[in-house]
């Protein structure tokens, strides 16, 4: 597990804290987390995605088992901690959904799909285009709805939700995924010059993103951390990867699918969660705690997560 730690979470990390330190002691201007961020959203994210996916195979990428088990997953956690927000802690509806964002949301490109890669194989990749699709096209317009509770003008609750499901197809990451999937059930060759043109995007998207990541929470500081936070990160960083685990088990999902499955489960909170608290103004310090502090956990946490589905699953 050491090795594992220092060969795949360490220089992630350590890219991270790069940023941070840019952010603090060198000349970064300030909005050039965005457009480091852009340019991972827009080309260096899609490009690793559409890659990922060819690597895979379409029985991968067919599989139901992994695509139930995902969404069952997703749905508990959201559910779950909207519930517990709206009657336990007594919060709105609105922080709820931020919060749920923040337990069911992944941080697929830079730390997911790298190390699920690294530990599954090229079969990850399904896996990831999955819960890709899953978390971007259904669970986030979940969210952004919630956050604009509909009017009787405006129709019912589900036709706000089917718009911006809509909306999200136009995401770059989505199209990405959905182009991949495209060119591989056509059998598509893709010629070399533009693979290794995606293939170099797709390079700079672990170091350019982390960086990114790094001045995006410089300006976090340790007094957004409260009992809530904890609780979240809690819940985030060890009770949702042990529901994937415990799901993959329950459904008898194939030993790289379900190893994947755990890994992206277990990664921090992606930056949508931060970006739609700070839109909406609401839940903006918790989501600001969160995911400083479960970058943080995320050392531990994923190393142990690994190691007990190689206890569980041998991979070839």
């Amino acid at each position: 597990m050491v090795e594992l730690v220092m060969q795949e979470i360490v220089p992630l990390i350590a890219l991270a804290l790069a940023g941070v330190a840019g952010g603090r002691f060198f000349d970064f201007k300030q909005g050039s987390e965005k457009i480091l961020t852009h340019f991972v959203l827009w080309l260096a994210g899609p490009s690793a995605l559409f890659l990922a996916i060819q690597n895979s195979s379409a029985d991968a990428l067919l599989d139901a088992g992994v695509s139930v088990t995902s969404l069952l997953v997703f749905s508990v956690t959201y559910l779950g901690t909207v519930l517990v927000h709206r009657y336990w802690l007594g919060h709105a509806v609105a922080d709820g959904a931020i919060a749920a964002c923040c337990t069911t949301s992944m941080n697929l490109i830079m730390i997911g799909l790298p190390i699920s890669l690294s530990v599954a194989g090229d079969q990850a990749g399904a896996v990831v285009a999955i819960n890709a699709l899953l978390s971007l096209v259904i669970f986030v317009p979940v969210t952004v709805a919630l956050l604009n509770p509909s009017t009787p003008e405006q129709g019912d609750a589900s036709s706000g939700v089917g718009s911006h499901i809509a909306s999200s197809l136009g995401n770059p990451l989505v199209i990405g995924t959905l182009i991949g999937l495209v060119v591989l059930s056509l059998h598509i060759t893709i010629p070399s010059s533009i693979e290794h043109t995606l293939s170099l995007l797709k390079e700079a998207s672990v170091p350019v993103g982390m960086v990114a990541l790094g001045l995006t929470v410089n300006s976090i500081g340790l007094h957004s951390i409260n009992r809530e936070v904890l609780l979240m990160c809690g819940t985030k960083m060890v009770i949702v990867p042990a529901i994937a685990l415990g799901a993959a088990v329950l459904f008898r999902l194939p030993p790289a699918a379900a190893t994947a499955l755990v890994v992206l489960f277990s990664c921090p909170p992606a930056l949508h969660s931060y970006i739609l608290a700070s839109e909406y103004s609401t839940y903006e310090q918790e989501s600001d705690g969160i995911i400083l502090l479960s970058i943080l956990i995320s050392v531990i946490s994923i190393p142990v997560f690994i190691s007990a589905c190689q206890r569980i699953w041998v991979l070839s």
